[in-house]
């Protein structure tokens, strides 16, 4: 499965980061405010921001890309996923 890094960099010393997972966008049920459209190098995939998770930073893989492009639209959903604005 892909996922996102959300942690700033640096985080991981302590032992976990935050990772959202990037999801096909037929599996799921995309609100766009929720769920930004990111173009990686497998497709476009859906941040899926409600599914966040703490992960060691050893059950990673290989980074393939970047979403640094997309870090407004990204931190937009987690404002209002914690917020409501």
């Amino acid at each position: 499965m892909q996922v996102v890094v959300l942690s700033y960099p640096g985080l991981e010393q302590n032992g976990t980061v935050i990772v959202a997972p990037l999801l096909k966008e037929d599996g799921i049920a995309v609100v766009p405010i929720l769920h930004p459209v990111v173009e990686t190098p497998s497709g476009r995939r859906v941040v899926a921001a409600e599914r966040m998770s703490a992960l060691s930073p050893k059950l990673l893989g290989e980074k393939t890309g970047s979403l640094t492009a997309y870090e407004y639209d990204i931190s937009r959903a987690l404002s209002r996923l914690f917020f409501g604005n």
